[in-house]
């Protein structure tokens, strides 16, 4: 399904490229570079993924999503040389903090699991 609908968004953007050629045409190795990352990198990201919803649950499996920030923060700074101010420590704390209460499971007085 994924496949399907890159695919059909690819075909529905092509027509913008008219508006905006370039130049020059990338070169062998970008062009190789993107469909790596493309397809290959995204595919195999993907069945990670799904591996991932089939053993611990959707509800756990999505908390991924809420580290790509604090990640992407993480790579600012060791490869850009980005400064990691006070407020960015604080939202850090406050994404970690709010996996563990959607992650953490808590059982009430009448028996109900909620948390996956």
């Amino acid at each position: 399904m994924i496949g399907w609908s890159l695919a059909f968004g690819s075909i529905v953007l092509m027509p913008l490229a008219i508006f905006n050629i370039p130049e020059s045409l990338p070169s062998k190795a970008t062009i190789l570079s993107v469909l790596w990352l493309g397809c290959i990198s995204t595919g195999l990201a993907f069945i990670g993924y799904v591996r991932l919803i089939e053993k611990i649950g959707a509800v756990r499996t999505s908390t991924v999503a809420y580290l790509l920030p604090v990640f992407g923060i993480i790579w600012g700074y060791l490869f850009l040389g980005e400064t990691i101010t006070l407020n960015i420590v604080i939202g850090c704390i406050m994404v970690l903090v709010g996996i563990f209460f959607a992650t953490n499971k808590k059982v009430d007085s009448l028996g109900g699991d909620h948390g996956t």
